[in-house]
């Protein structure tokens, strides 16, 4: 008898385990109502990035700085699992850039860049002042409430300069008349890196846009300008409109290319006015500084003297 009693104590303990481990599955099904299955799969997985870049503080281009320049860090963070236990923190290792900045905490929200959102994003930083060209890399260290983490790597470009104006060019249009400025005619401005159209324009973005171009007598040594734009003047060492007179190609169109900004006249709005130069000119084409390249860096002033041909 006291044998079948500790049979039957074992057979109830078993059941019991039996139960315990059905209940403790991760997966419960209502079978008397509407049948329904309830699953949950822990987070065992870290945040990951889908994508970073490094932005100047003047924005434009993304992905390049200069020594001693102002950016921020973007970020496109997401965490999976189900559920998610979410992103908790995300934080960058820019000592390569900054090197104060080991562990630079991003802020969650909604940001774009260059047409890309990101929704995470550094307070703005300051990248050292002697550090040398080439590209850097960064790491961004993500984690999630879940104590999951991850290390993902990137990298920015430093173009430390210098940016200047490298040549100045006019073309004469098809059919015109040389030495003469007419529709058609095209002028070039070259610089030696490749512009930040913002720079040149605040609402350009490099595609075609009318612009103004003046030409203004100077004794002889008339002056082109192109209005609303930063990049310069023009001293044609030619005599191109009469005397006293000021004639605009209002509607000419400008446009980026590379390192090279392209105007062609439009329609001046005084063509009895203009003059045509048989002579052969050097123009000297003198940039603004509010310009610079897609890293950042200013342009130099240093004047640049055009080939000794007939213009236009």
């Amino acid at each position: 008898m006291k044998g079948l009693t500790q049979i039957a104590v074992s057979l109830a303990a078993l059941a019991a385990c039996v139960l315990v481990v059905a209940l403790s599955a991760a997966s419960f099904t209502d079978t008397e109502q509407n049948p329904q299955t309830v699953s949950a799969v822990a987070d065992w997985t870290a945040p990951a990035a889908e994508a970073s870049v490094i932005l100047k503080s003047q924005g434009g281009a993304a992905g390049y700085i200069r020594a001693g320049g102002n950016y921020r860090v973007y970020a496109s963070v997401t965490d999976s699992g189900n559920p998610s236990s979410k992103v908790s923190s995300v934080r960058a290792n820019l000592s390569a850039i900054t090197p104060s900045q080991t562990s630079a905490a991003l802020s969650s929200g909604s940001y774009t860049v260059g047409g890309v959102s990101y929704n995470y994003r550094s307070a703005s930083l300051k990248a050292d002042s002697g550090i040398g060209a080439g590209s850097k890399s960064y790491a961004l260290t993500l984690a999630d409430g879940a104590s999951n983490s991850r290390v993902q790597s990137f990298t920015a470009m430093v173009d430390n300069g210098p940016f200047a104006g490298s040549s100045f060019s006019t073309v004469n249009g098809a059919g015109n008349d040389a030495g003469e400025p007419e529709e058609g005619d095209a002028i070039s401005f070259t610089y030696n890196d490749a512009p930040e159209p913002e720079s040149i324009d605040s609402s350009w973005d490099g595609d075609s846009e009318e612009v103004k171009v003046s030409i203004a007598d100077s004794s002889g040594n008339e002056t082109l300008t192109v209005s609303g734009t930063e990049l310069g003047s023009v001293s044609l060492k030619g005599d191109y409109v009469d005397k006293g007179k000021t004639v605009s190609f209002s509607d000419s169109s400008m446009t980026l290319s590379g390192n090279t900004v392209t105007i062609v006249l439009g329609d001046p709005n005084s063509s009895g006015s203009v003059n045509d130069d048989e002579g052969n000119r050097a123009p000297a084409w003198t940039p603004d500084s509010s310009a610079y390249d897609v890293a950042g860096n200013p342009c130099s002033t240093a004047a640049v003297t055009a080939a000794n041909t007939k213009q236009f």
